[in-house]
């Protein structure tokens, strides 16, 4: 099983032709011999694949497949040519930077533009974004607001991101409980679980010391999951507001009432083994999710001309030329007050595009072009903080998609250095390969 790893947009440098054959004598491997071998490879690691995953892979040119030497990885389902989309999904969960709370999107994370209501923590791009936060995790949250707000500027003077995350995802696995998935106090297989367990996860110990025996984190984790656990307990109901929520919820559902919330449902995803594996998968799972940098013409351009093609079109051919003129002048505006590239906009974790292995020469690269748009995206849309990969060259079918970890821009040494000290790995990929002995 491959380590998947915490993505960075960087551009690489285009492969060399020397490069592009050595590629072709290493990666051989990568490629099936034909299309029925592909189907077989892809059925077989697609066991036990969850079944966001397989939507968002049903519906892409790419597939899971198994690459010698890494297990599990995405493969090119069909012949792709240059620029094509491979893969557009929401994510799992997704949270906003805490260095900009109250300046994007609190649910898709798409930065506020001027003029748009940025007073509160919790502030919304629209009203879609708002359901679907209700929906999700948000009705919960609320209730402990002043708790998640500890946990927020403790991850802000930290610098500390997936903690966020796993906030989101706690909550929303309660709700997903209170609305009737999984058993009375199992919440493995609820919500967003069942589909991030799929992926793989460091294998993190204590870190030794007195404590061992009594926490099975590591210490610089421990602050974090306290605050996140004295939140968690904030929600345990009390008649009142548990009464009103099941009077809400039984006049727009039918009378059906919602389960109350129980010490052992809280106790399961507040304890440091839940904690634990959440964050451990996140470290290895999450992508860093980003619009484009001030002053950077090229990505402003990039960002807003993606933003515009996802404009709906008009039904007249001049009005539709006005309306593409007009999206595409917003989202360059909007691009252009982003927050700077050294701050995210957020992490977020994704059924099948934290599948993708690493490549310092990628065959895909990731990208959020919603993260310029006027508004964030429908329900399930996932808004500004839906990825998409794009094709960087031409692709076979069977062959691996790819996208980069780190600043693919370094030399190698520090390339593997930052792969070996981060993911526990030496990258031996094509391009290290031809730089190492070229040395």
């Amino acid at each position: 099983m491959s380590p998947l790893l915490l993505p960075l947009l960087a551009l690489t440098r285009s492969s060399t032709p020397a490069r592009r054959a050595l590629a072709a004598r290493l990666l051989s491997h990568h490629r099936y011999s034909s299309s029925s071998s592909l189907a077989q490879a892809a059925q077989a690691a697609a066991a036990g694949l969850p079944p966001q995953a397989q939507r968002s892979l049903a519906e892409s040119a790419v597939a899971l497949g198994v690459v010698a030497g890494a297990g599990r990885a995405l493969v090119a389902r069909r012949p792709v040519a240059h620029g094509q989309v491979l893969l557009e999904e929401p994510p799992l969960a997704a949270a906003p930077s805490a260095d900009f709370a109250g300046r994007q999107c609190y649910n898709c994370l798409r930065p506020l533009g001027a003029g748009e209501d940025q007073e509160e923590q919790e502030t919304f791009c629209g009203d879609a974004c708002r359901r679907e936060a209700e929906r999700s995790y948000w009705r919960l949250e609320r209730r402990a607001s002043p708790r998640f707000a500890a946990l927020r500027s403790h991850c802000a003077r930290e610098g500390e991101r997936f903690p966020l995350v796993a906030a989101r995802l706690a909550c929303s696995v309660l709700q997903a409980w209170q609305e009737g998935e999984g058993t009375a106090e199992d919440v493995s297989a609820v919500g967003p679980m069942p589909a991030l367990s799929y992926l793989c996860y460091a294998n993190v110990g204590s870190g030794g010391g007195e404590e061992e025996s009594s926490s099975p984190l590591p210490p610089a984790w421990r602050p974090a999951h306290a605050l996140l656990a004295q939140a968690l307990g904030d929600l345990l109901p009390n008649a009142e507001v548990e009464e009103n929520d099941n009077s809400a919820a039984a006049a727009g559902r039918r009378g059906r009432r919602r389960r109350p919330l129980t010490p052992a449902v809280i106790a399961a995803v507040s304890s440091p083994q839940w904690y634990g594996g959440v964050l451990s998968r996140l470290h290895l799972n999450s992508f860093r999710v980003e619009s484009a940098a001030a002053g950077d013409g090229g990505g402003l351009l990039a960002a807003a001309a993606a933003a515009a093609a996802d404009a709906p079109s008009s039904s007249s051919s001049s009005s539709s030329s006005s309306s593409s003129s007009s999206s595409f002048a917003d989202a360059l505006l909007r691009a252009a007050a982003a927050p700077p590239a050294s701050c995210a906009l957020g992490s977020a974790v994704y059924s099948a595009a934290s599948l993708a292995n690493h490549s310092c020469d990628p065959t895909a690269d990731a990208a959020w072009p919603r993260a310029c748009a006027a508004r964030g995206g429908g329900d399930d849309d996932g808004g500004a903080s839906r990825l998409r990969l794009t094709a960087r060259r031409d692709l076979s079918p069977g062959e691996e998609v790819t996208i980069t970890y780190i600043d693919a821009s370094l030399p190698v040494e520090e390339r593997r250095r930052m792969l070996l000290h981060g993911y526990g790995f030496v990258c031996r990929c094509a391009r290290c390969c031809e730089e190492e002995a070229s040395a």
